[in-house]
């Protein structure tokens, strides 16, 4: 193939403010929005045809030569309260604003819609990433709570922390992996010796391919660990992740019915529960 330079060249301003009040010992507001620019990675320009035919389907991942840099303004505002003393932690809600031109995200085409006509490729799904057009938004709303218990009578609950997340997105326009609606929570106990914590991940439908037709299911994923200190220098411990072998479940509804009526199975990957047992050593 012909070498081929590309030189871009960008001068712009890229200001940014972020601001906090006070507003009592244990309250506090803060406000944050910057200008930036986010350049499309060196493989994305150029790289050669990646073919995976173990996929089913099997896909041909390539690059876009004409990719253009996104640029983005991002308004932040959050507003927490913070505990003190036997039982620390905080509790807050932040919102956030991305306006974005030239969004970059990937898409899947048949052989046919990607203008390959090989009939060595009929069959194949070809990934590619290309610039949305038009201006797209995405907002963020989150509330957030974690703490200590240590203001339980008990010595033997004084040690539980919990935490908790819940996430609302929106956007304008169809983006990929980005669900509406995300939970995330853990729980987590210490005890002289012993010390624990479960946390879990739920993530509800999700757009996957570019498409608004075929998407992520809605899953939960779990993790946990345990320890028991031996000594002074000498921890044991387990740690497991997705100990339910949770899969991860892709589902296709036919063009122009309602997402999710007559949805039918597109694919599935399944990675298996993980498990690591062993001696920690401090010394």
């Amino acid at each position: 193939n012909p070498v081929v330079i590309r030189r871009a060249q960008y001068t712009e301003w890229f200001p940014s403010i972020v601001t906090k009040y006070q507003i009592t010992p244990n309250l506090e507001w803060q406000f944050g929005a910057n200008k930036g620019i986010l350049r499309p990675g060196v493989n994305d320009l150029t790289s050669t045809w990646v073919q995976n035919d173990n996929a089913n389907p099997p896909t041909v991942t390539t690059s876009n030569a004409a990719l253009e840099p996104e640029r983005l303004k991002v308004f932040q505002t959050r507003l927490a309260y913070y505990f003190h003393g036997k039982s620390p932690g905080q509790i807050s809600v932040q919102i956030n604003r991305v306006e974005t031109t030239n969004f970059i995200q990937s898409r899947t085409f048949t052989a046919a819609e990607f203008g390959v006509n090989d009939p060595d490729f009929e069959g194949y799904n070809f990934i590619t990433r290309f610039n949305t057009p038009g201006l797209n938004r995405f907002k963020n709303l989150e509330f957030n709570y974690q703490q200590t218990l240590g203001f339980l009578p008990s010595e033997y609950l004084r040690g539980l922390n919990i935490g908790g997340t819940y996430t609302r997105s929106y956007a304008n326009v169809l983006r990929n992996n980005l669900a509406p609606h995300r939970w995330t929570g853990r729980f987590g106990y210490n005890y002289r010796r012993f010390g624990g914590n479960l946390s879990f991940i739920w993530v509800d439908d999700r757009p996957s391919g570019g498409v608004d037709y075929r998407y992520w299911g809605a899953m939960t994923k779990w993790d946990l660990s345990l320890s028991w200190k031996l000594t002074r220098y000498a921890t044991l411990f387990v740690q497991s992740r997705n100990p339910t072998n949770q899969k991860d479940i892709y589902y296709e509804t036919p063009p122009g019915a309602e997402k999710g009526v007559g949805k039918h199975l597109r694919s599935m990957e399944e990675y298996g529960d993980n498990w690591i047992f062993g001696v920690r050593g401090q010394f």
